[in-house]
């Protein structure tokens, strides 16, 4: 997955978009509200590396991904 908005939010809305899954359905599976799972994806907010892993958990992504959009710089040290 490549993106040219390289922020954790809009992965999250690609990665999201790309499997079919609404707000609504990832933030229940995450168990945060829909609004801020909107205010994530457009960056209002940043999420805790908790939900952060909860959340790309859910959508299969593997935790390196963060590697590609600069949000990890160093994840394997």
């Amino acid at each position: 997955m490549k993106s040219n908005d390289k922020s954790i939010g809009s992965l999250i809305r690609t990665m999201r978009k790309e499997r079919g899954i609404t707000q609504k359905e990832l933030s229940d599976k995450v168990n945060i509200s829909r609004s801020y799972l909107a205010a994530i994806e457009t960056n209002i907010y940043t999420p805790s590396s908790k939900i952060l892993v909860l959340i790309l958990n859910e959508l299969g992504a593997d935790i390196g991904i963060l590697k590609e959009i600069n949000f990890i710089k160093n994840i394997d040290k």
